[in-house]
């Protein structure tokens, strides 16, 4: 047993050796390989070589084109205070009109389902089958009011978001 030991690790050294050696050898050959590469790149003429190099000359050609603004041109004069209000009390009235059709399309909603419960317990009591027309009306008129409900909400903040007012203005 320990000779098998023995053996095993002395051929993992020398495994181990050898791959360090083959690794200095590996070095040695890319730096000759870059070397050749770079010679032989010099040796083409400049059309072959690909890539095109830029120096200040090409840069100065093209700086007429991206010229800074003007010094005299200014940037237009933040909102003040009085403008920021207007805009606040516009989406303010904004809001309670959303919150005011809300309410609305809740209420209809809250009317619809207190009929779908009546109808849903006298099929019941009536022992009827759930394939009743009117309930299956009802639920089709239920789903349809809260997605529009969800579309009315998602409209007016995206609204509100890309006339810029503050979230504050729009809870």
């Amino acid at each position: 047993m320990k000779v098998l030991v023995l053996v095993v690790c002395i051929g993992c050294v020398v495994y181990i050796s050898a791959w360090s050696l083959s690794a200095a050898v590996l070095a040695r050959d890319l730096g000759r390989i870059a070397q050749k590469e770079r010679a032989r790149r010099d040796a083409l003429p400049a059309s072959e070589r690909g890539g095109k190099s830029f120096t200040n000359a090409h840069l100065e050609s093209y700086a007429w084109q991206r010229r800074p603004a003007k010094l005299g041109a200014r940037a237009a004069p933040p909102p003040s205070q009085r403008e920021i209000a207007k805009e606040e009390a516009f989406w303010k009235r904004q809001k309670i009109r959303h919150d005011s059709e809300s309410a609305r399309i809740e209420a209809r909603i809250r009317r619809l389902q207190s009929r779908l419960a009546e109808r849903e317990l006298v099929a019941r009591r009536k022992g009827w089958r759930q394939d009743d027309p009117t309930i299956t009306l009802i639920e089709e008129s239920l789903e349809s009011l809260r997605e529009e409900r969800d579309k009315l909400d998602l409209e007016f903040r995206d609204r509100a978001r890309k006339a810029g007012a503050f979230p504050g203005w729009v809870r």
